[in-house]
């Protein structure tokens, strides 16, 4: 599904296009057809299969949070579906004032594609921000992207259909692949992307502050940099940057510890269960 399709001389918005004209795909070229129902949104359809198109494979939900983030934009800023053909790519919402595409992820991502994508928008001159649906992401098991993209300026959205969606950021700890906690969502204000000052960062705060201020990358209002960046006004910010610097801590592990929980507790446990069985 896409809101945008080619008639072979300009680029057609699916609120405007005819159903009986012909149109093709903005990405893989292929015919597609103009739909609109009572209790949809417009949309274009690909008349034949194309799974290797992204086009191709989007939700209804995707494009009605397009909608909703180019809706926050003051009008004419931000553009649904900018094509960039010299990368062969179509971000899903691009803030042209700014520089930054922002990329939805409704669906699984390799993390392969996230790092050619980053790099890709990068030599354009372009910030990639992830949104990840949280009906797919932010699960206690980790999705094999997900702390690749929460690493870099990655947040999560809550959709609702008949509503604005919430565009949240959370303080979390994380190792591996699992989730092991996360704190209540922090609502975001995509309008106004900041970057970290240079200052010198107390070492009391939590490693995934640290780490992300590391990356050099924007933030916005209401995310944990900017709550940490405004800790020394507001003592619960403070709070609760030392709550999660010791939360990480209680959570962190001892690779010496687990060394000898793998090769000394864990074969001599097996030992004693069979000794022990053996004699009963």
């Amino acid at each position: 599904m896409a809101l945008y399709a080619s008639d072979g001389e300009q680029i057609v918005s699916a609120f405007d296009g005819n159903p009986h004209a012909n149109y093709w795909c903005l990405e893989c070229d292929l015919p597609v057809k103009l739909r609109r129902a009572r209790r949809r949104l417009p949309h274009f359809y690909h008349l034949q299969l194309s799974p290797s198109c992204r086009l191709y494979s989007k939700s209804e939900d995707h494009l009605l949070l397009q909608l909703q983030l180019q809706s926050l934009f003051p009008q004419g800023e931000a553009h649904i579906e900018r094509t960039f053909p010299d990368l062969r790519r179509i971000s899903d919402v691009v803030w042209e004032k700014e520089k930054i595409a922002f990329e939805i992820q409704c669906s699984q991502i390799f993390p392969l594609e996230v790092t050619r994508r980053v790099e890709e928008y990068k030599s354009a001159g372009y910030q990639v921000v992830w949104l990840l649906d949280d009906r797919v992401y932010n699960k206690r098991i980790l999705r094999p992207a997900e702390t690749l993209m929460r690493q870099q300026v990655g947040y999560f959205i809550s959709f609702h259909r008949h509503q604005p969606s919430l565009f949240y950021d959370q303080f979390e700890v994380l190792s591996e692949r699992r989730r092991h906690l996360k704190g209540r969502p922090l609502a975001i204000q995509l309008l106004r992307p900041r970057l970290f000052p240079p200052l010198e960062i107390p070492l009391t705060w939590p490693l995934q502050i640290q780490k992300k201020i590391a990356t050099h990358t924007p933030f916005f209002p209401g995310d944990r940099l900017d709550r940490a960046l405004k800790s020394s006004i507001y003592p619960s910010y403070a709070f609760t940057l030392d709550k999660w610097a010791m939360l990480e801590k209680k959570f962190r592990r001892n690779p010496i510890l687990e060394w000898w929980k793998k090769w000394i507790a864990k074969p001599i446990s097996k030992r004693l269960d069979l000794w022990i069985t053996h004699w009963h």
